[in-house]
């Protein structure tokens, strides 16, 4: 398993002695995580965390962007987009107590993976109908 994402630059955990320059990246490193600190553009920086990358290759674009960043903005929609896709059907209620809605979410991501899986085995079940996965979760879950 890896790990790739933007971290709030306010953490106290972060070095407070940052680059300020644009087009520059400072890069941290410990035995398994790399930490990089970018500013792309006047008054737009980031700080990106990754498990995955372990060196402090930047791209030869003009914008000078660490690979890391490149990776992230590949995939960062991925998310979003089983976000929209769980929303239709989910079994989601309100509750204030966050053990409930993680439970919530894993019934939600198992439903989704299973659905997967039965198109994937059998593609041509029910082709013709608009609401295929609400008919697999009515017979199947």
């Amino acid at each position: 398993m890896m790990m790739l994402g933007i971290i709030q630059k306010n953490k106290p955990e972060l070095p407070q002695q940052m680059n300020k320059e644009v087009h520059s990246s400072s890069f941290y490193f410990t035995h398994d995580i790399t930490v990089v600190h970018c500013i792309s553009k006047k008054n737009k920086n980031f700080v990106i965390m990754s498990t995955l990358h372990h060196d402090n290759e930047v791209s030869n674009r003009n914008d000078k962007k660490p690979q890391m960043i490149l990776d992230y903005n590949a995939s960062e929609g991925a998310v979003d987009i089983f976000d929209q896709v769980t929303y239709t059907y989910t079994c989601e209620r309100k509750t204030n107590r966050w053990p409930v809605i993680l439970f919530y979410n894993i019934l939600d991501v198992s439903a989704y993976n299973a659905y997967v899986l039965w198109t994937s085995i059998d593609p041509n079940w029910n082709a013709n109908k608009l609401t295929r996965r609400r008919l697999f979760l009515e017979e199947h879950i």
